[in-house]
Protein backbone atom coordinates (compact mmCIF):
# COMPACT_ATOMS: atom_id res chain seq x y z
CA UNK A 1 0.00 0.00 0.00
CA UNK A 2 2.66 2.55 1.06
CA UNK A 3 4.97 1.77 -1.87
CA UNK A 4 2.12 2.26 -4.35
CA UNK A 5 1.24 5.64 -2.86
CA UNK A 6 4.87 6.74 -3.01
CA UNK A 7 5.21 5.59 -6.64
CA UNK A 8 2.03 7.44 -7.58
CA UNK A 9 3.22 10.58 -5.75
CA UNK A 10 6.65 10.37 -7.50
CA UNK A 11 5.05 9.81 -10.91
CA UNK A 12 2.60 12.69 -10.44
CA UNK A 13 5.37 15.09 -9.36
CA UNK A 14 7.63 13.98 -12.20
CA UNK A 15 4.86 14.64 -14.74
CA UNK A 16 4.25 18.04 -13.13
CA UNK A 17 7.96 18.90 -13.42
CA UNK A 18 8.03 17.79 -17.06
CA UNK A 19 4.95 19.93 -17.80
CA UNK A 20 6.55 22.86 -16.01
CA UNK A 21 9.80 22.39 -17.96
CA UNK A 22 7.84 22.19 -21.22
CA UNK A 23 5.96 25.38 -20.29
CA UNK A 24 9.26 27.14 -19.57
CA UNK A 25 10.67 26.01 -22.93
CA UNK A 26 7.52 27.06 -24.77
CA UNK A 27 7.42 30.39 -22.94
CA UNK A 28 11.06 31.01 -23.87
CA UNK A 29 10.41 30.10 -27.51
CA UNK A 30 7.33 32.32 -27.68
CA UNK A 31 9.21 35.24 -26.13
CA UNK A 32 12.19 34.73 -28.48
CA UNK A 33 10.02 34.63 -31.60
CA UNK A 34 9.12 38.03 -33.07
CA UNK A 35 5.50 39.14 -33.20
CA UNK A 36 3.72 37.86 -36.32
CA UNK A 37 3.25 41.40 -37.66
CA UNK A 38 6.99 42.05 -37.32
CA UNK A 39 7.70 38.89 -39.32
CA UNK A 40 5.18 40.02 -41.96
CA UNK A 41 6.90 43.42 -42.01
CA UNK A 42 10.28 41.79 -42.66
CA UNK A 43 8.75 39.75 -45.49
CA UNK A 44 7.02 42.78 -46.98
CA UNK A 45 10.26 44.77 -46.73
CA UNK A 46 12.09 42.05 -48.64
CA UNK A 47 9.44 42.03 -51.39
CA UNK A 48 9.34 45.83 -51.59
CA UNK A 49 13.12 46.28 -51.78
CA UNK A 50 13.43 43.47 -54.34
CA UNK A 51 10.67 45.08 -56.40
CA UNK A 52 12.34 48.46 -55.99
CA UNK A 53 15.56 47.04 -57.36
CA UNK A 54 13.78 45.47 -60.34
CA UNK A 55 11.22 48.15 -61.18
CA UNK A 56 12.94 51.37 -60.08
CA UNK A 57 16.71 50.87 -60.08
CA UNK A 58 17.21 48.38 -62.94
CA UNK A 59 14.37 49.83 -65.04
CA UNK A 60 15.67 53.41 -64.80
CA UNK A 61 19.19 52.36 -65.70
CA UNK A 62 17.87 50.27 -68.63
CA UNK A 63 15.95 53.35 -69.87
CA UNK A 64 19.21 55.32 -69.85
CA UNK A 65 18.27 57.50 -66.90
CA UNK A 66 20.67 58.57 -64.19
CA UNK A 67 21.94 55.71 -62.06
CA UNK A 68 22.35 58.17 -59.19
CA UNK A 69 18.64 59.12 -59.17
CA UNK A 70 17.71 55.44 -59.49
CA UNK A 71 20.03 54.60 -56.59
CA UNK A 72 18.62 57.35 -54.38
CA UNK A 73 15.06 56.20 -55.08
CA UNK A 74 15.94 52.57 -54.36
CA UNK A 75 17.78 53.51 -51.14
CA UNK A 76 14.76 55.65 -50.16
CA UNK A 77 12.46 52.64 -50.47
CA UNK A 78 14.88 50.60 -48.34
CA UNK A 79 15.12 53.34 -45.71
CA UNK A 80 11.32 53.56 -45.46
CA UNK A 81 11.13 49.77 -45.04
CA UNK A 82 13.75 49.84 -42.28
CA UNK A 83 12.02 52.73 -40.51
CA UNK A 84 8.60 51.05 -40.68
CA UNK A 85 9.93 47.67 -39.50
CA UNK A 86 11.89 49.29 -36.65
CA UNK A 87 8.88 51.35 -35.54
CA UNK A 88 6.61 48.29 -35.67
CA UNK A 89 9.16 46.25 -33.71
CA UNK A 90 9.44 48.90 -31.00
CA UNK A 91 5.68 49.17 -30.80
CA UNK A 92 4.90 45.43 -30.69
CA UNK A 93 7.99 43.95 -29.01
CA UNK A 94 7.68 44.84 -25.34
CA UNK A 95 11.01 43.19 -24.42
CA UNK A 96 12.97 45.25 -26.94
CA UNK A 97 11.21 48.45 -25.93
CA UNK A 98 11.85 47.92 -22.22
CA UNK A 99 15.51 46.98 -22.84
CA UNK A 100 16.04 50.16 -24.86
CA UNK A 101 14.33 52.29 -22.23
CA UNK A 102 16.51 50.77 -19.50
CA UNK A 103 19.60 51.40 -21.62
CA UNK A 104 18.61 55.04 -22.13
CA UNK A 105 17.85 55.43 -18.41
CA UNK A 106 21.27 53.98 -17.45
CA UNK A 107 23.00 56.27 -19.91
CA UNK A 108 21.32 59.32 -18.37
CA UNK A 109 22.30 58.29 -14.83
Amino acid sequence: GGGYCYNYYYLANTKKKVRLANNVVMDTLVRATPHAMVLVSFGASFVMTRSSRNYIYDARIADGRSWMVAGVLHIGVGALCVAFTAALSLWLERDIRSALLQLIKRKRD
